[in-house]
């Protein structure tokens, strides 16, 4: 067999041997999370999720629109892997004169986000409803404010919100600095109010790490708190009253 033939067998078996293309699924719900109505803009929505499927400009209004679907895992915006028609279901952002993000909505009539949504929500928070600080926390630029909305939540008996200040105080996220006995008190005040997470770490025991589980965040602290740090967590927690005041204080994060 010459050269040739060799080249044009390989070439043929090649083209006979099926290679599935990658799927790239595209970007979940979730990742729209960056959008804030009324602070997001046009640029920004393109360098986060790329060029759209198509897009629309009329009377003072533009939008960019992301074809996808949705399935048991969630809502997925498309890039390619698989066909979409125009006219399937898609994501739909839209932005006023300004090319400021004004509202974010699904092709079949479901808002995900828009400015009067957020104003609504940032109003109710403002008015103290705990699920909308809660809510809230997540929506608004930088760590302080976040904390802020956390801790009125935390305060008026909001369990995520309190395991959340947990997660500040044990991590020493800002604005709050490490301190074992405050994540201790708010892991315990979640968990009294319903809320608890395993937690898996390894303790090292006898000169051996060990893989250890726990019940919940507030035993897992615990774990790496000495005797007087223990004492006065429980303390703290016993004789421990809502006091929202200490929000804004942002400079000195809340102990009883």
């Amino acid at each position: 067999m010459t050269r040739v033939s060799v080249v044009a067998l390989v070439l043929f078996v090649s083209a006979c041997i099926y290679v599935p293309p990658v799927w790239n699924i595209g970007a979940e719900i979730d990742e729209l999370d960056f959008i804030e109505p009324g602070v997001t803009t046009k640029d920004q929505v393109l360098a986060e999720l790329g060029d759209p499927d198509r897009s629309y400009d009329e009377g003072g209004e533009s939008g960019l629109i992301y074809s996808g679907h949705k399935s048991a895992g969630g809502i997925i915006i498309g890039y390619g892997g698989f066909e979409i028609a125009p006219d399937d279901w898609s994501v739909i952002i839209r932005f006023d004169e300004n090319n400021v993000v004004s509202q974010v909505a699904t092709s079949d009539g479901e808002v995900l986000g828009s400015r009067s949504r957020y104003a609504t929500l940032e109003a109710k928070a403002e008015a103290g409803d705990p699920e909308a600080q809660y809510e809230l926390s997540s929506k608004v630029s930088g760590r302080a404010l976040a904390y802020r909305w956390l801790c009125l939540a935390a305060h008026q008996s909001h369990p995520r919100a309190q395991h959340k200040i947990g997660r500040f105080y044990q991590q020493g996220d800002p604005p709050a600095e490490e301190d074992l006995v405050q994540a201790y008190l708010w892991y315990k005040l979640a968990e009294r109010n319903g809320f608890q997470k395993e937690a898996v770490t390894y303790l090292r025991s006898n000169g051996a790490w060990k893989y250890q589980q726990f019940n919940n965040h507030g035993e897992w602290v615990r774990a790496f708190m000495t005797p007087s740090q223990t004492s006065e967590a429980e303390r703290i927690l016993a004789e421990w009253e809502p006091n929202p005041v200490e929000c804004d204080r942002i400079d000195a994060p809340p102990r009883n």
